[in-house]
């Protein structure tokens, strides 16, 4: 078995022993073989790249003693005629943990942030270093895809905090990244950090070249949002603690408000007893809706609502008039609502 370490590290486990950089032409040669396992790599191929200054002969018979002495170290390569391999059920590669685990690990998030092979920089072939940053183009492409797809998974299921570190592990590999940038700042304000939220997108929209007025770009429009409906926070002893224990929650929330968003109609009706939370609930997911652009109308019942039949009615449709977009409702919708 054959584990590359690739993220933050440079270390190709093979069994028990591990393989460094400074073995030259033994680690490029398992790390060429063990980043395309299955493939069957010519060993015309495999010396044009490992050994491009020697001669044809001489080519043949380094690669030849080079294999044999990875063999010797337990590396499970495979010779199929003129062709060399490794089984892909023999690799294992940390990169992969991306597509494999549903909510990545600490760990993994440092690791990916400083990049595949940090400091690897090989000298020994010109074709070989070539190919070497083609896969670290491809590797952190792949990785960055799949943490940016996690990204957008937690965001529908309404998760903030679990957006942090994987925003900021994006960020790491692409400091310009819109959606790391926009879904940390969403993160920030959402657990109090307004003001971090705000010197994030100032200082990304600084970095493009863009001034902080104006609805030019997503960040713009999320900065707006941001300064209007997240309230300054508290630093009074008895202002609310942190939102926590409310996920399950708040993903049904916004689950219904995703469908809203799609033309599909919904009430929910939050109940329970008294000081568990029902109005804390709201008002987060109210904050979170805001910053993704809804118009949010509140309205409150009292006690002698009961002997006002449809007076909730009656308090927010003149809401919902003024709202933007109200002027555009319509006629022969507007005829129940001037009724009430």
């Amino acid at each position: 078995m054959i584990f590359l370490h690739t993220l933050g590290v440079a270390v190709i486990h093979v069994g028990v022993r591990h393989v460094l950089p400074s073995a030259s032409r033994g680690f490029g040669s398992l790390l060429y073989l063990a980043l395309e396992p299955g493939r069957a790599i010519p060993r015309d191929e495999l010396q044009s790249v490992l050994f491009p200054e020697h001669g044809r002969d001489a080519g043949a018979h380094s690669l030849r003693q080079l294999i044999y002495r990875m063999r010797h170290l337990g590396a499970p390569i495979v010779t199929q005629g003129d062709s060399l391999s490794i089984p892909p059920d023999l690799v294992r590669t940390d990169f992969a943990q991306v597509h494999e685990e549903e909510h990545p690990s600490p760990q993994f998030l440092e690791a990916a942030g400083k990049g595949f092979l940090p400091g690897y920089s090989p000298r020994f072939s010109q074709p070989y270093s070539e190919w070497l940053d083609a896969q670290r183009v491809r590797i952190m492409h792949d990785v960055r895809q799949g943490l940016l797809g996690q990204l957008g998974h937690f965001r529908v299921q309404a998760r903030w905090r679990d957006l942090e570190p994987i925003a900021r592990a994006c960020l790491a590999m692409d400091p310009l990244n819109e959606e790391a940038t926009l879904a940390l700042a969403e993160s920030l304000a959402l657990s109090g950090r307004k003001a971090s939220a705000v010197q994030l997108l100032d200082s990304y929209l600084e970095e493009l070249g863009h001034d902080r007025t104006g609805h030019r770009t997503p960040a713009h429009a999320l900065r707006t949002r941001i300064h209007e409906h997240v309230p300054e926070p508290s630093f009074r002893r008895t202002g609310p603690g942190p939102f926590i224990g409310r996920d399950e929650e708040m993903a049904e929330l916004w689950r219904h408000y995703l469908r809203a968003k799609q033309g599909e109609a919904s009430a929910v009706v939050i109940y329970g007893e008294p000081g568990i939370g029902k109005t804390r609930l709201a008002t987060e997911f109210l904050k979170a809706a805001a910053l993704d652009g809804a118009t949010c109308v509140k309205v409150e019942c009292a006690p002698h609502d009961v002997r006002r039949p449809l007076g909730v009615f009656v308090d927010l449709v003149p809401k919902l008039l003024d709202a933007p977009g109200g002027l555009g409702v319509a006629p022969e919708a507007m005829e129940p609502l001037h009724r009430l």
